[in-house]
């Protein structure tokens, strides 16, 4: 996978335990997390032409337009002419069920998504993850409430299935 989104679930580590104990299954907690950050973060931000936090993409520059139509493509929205990067993102849950990656695997999603390492900006930034503070956390941004919210979806989804097979 190329450079992408790591989260540090540190910050979820008390859920997580929860989970684990009720249903012994933190990876599958995981899973649902990374699906949500797919559903509720990436995929809506290619739907509304935005990042993760709200903060508009630039709109395409009438050259591209022209390069567009030449190509005899008529559409305007930012960053889906073929949907081949909308349709990249993908997650990992490492084996132990620690760590849930999310990202691109093709080589310019960086280019879009912006990063303080790359030596020039050729693009204009049009992030489709959500970027931690300087600390590395997400407190406060909008990650933060997908991240609490797919916790609980897990634990609602994962733990009467666990509640009853440890009942039978």
């Amino acid at each position: 996978m190329t450079k992408g989104v790591e989260i540090d679930t540190s910050n979820v580590v008390a859920g997580l335990k929860r989970l684990a104990s009720v249903t012994g299954r933190p990876e599958a907690a995981m899973r649902i997390l990374g699906q949500s950050i797919l559903d509720d973060l990436v995929l809506e931000s290619f739907h509304k032409g935005r990042s993760p936090d709200g903060k508009p993409w630039a709109p395409l520059k009438p050259a591209t337009l022209r390069a567009r139509r030449r190509r005899g493509k008529w559409g305007t929205r930012t960053l889906v002419e073929t949907g081949e990067l909308r349709n990249s993102f993908h997650y990992q849950v490492t084996d132990d069920g620690t760590t849930l990656r999310v990202g691109s695997p093709l080589r310019y999603a960086i280019y879009h998504q912006g990063d303080k390492d790359l030596p020039r900006r050729v693009l204009p930034e049009r992030a489709m993850l959500p970027k931690p503070n300087k600390a590395g956390k997400f407190r406060g941004h909008v990650a933060s409430k997908v991240i609490n919210q797919a916790l609980k979806d897990a634990f609602n989804e994962l733990a009467p299935a666990a509640m009853k097979k440890k009942s039978a």
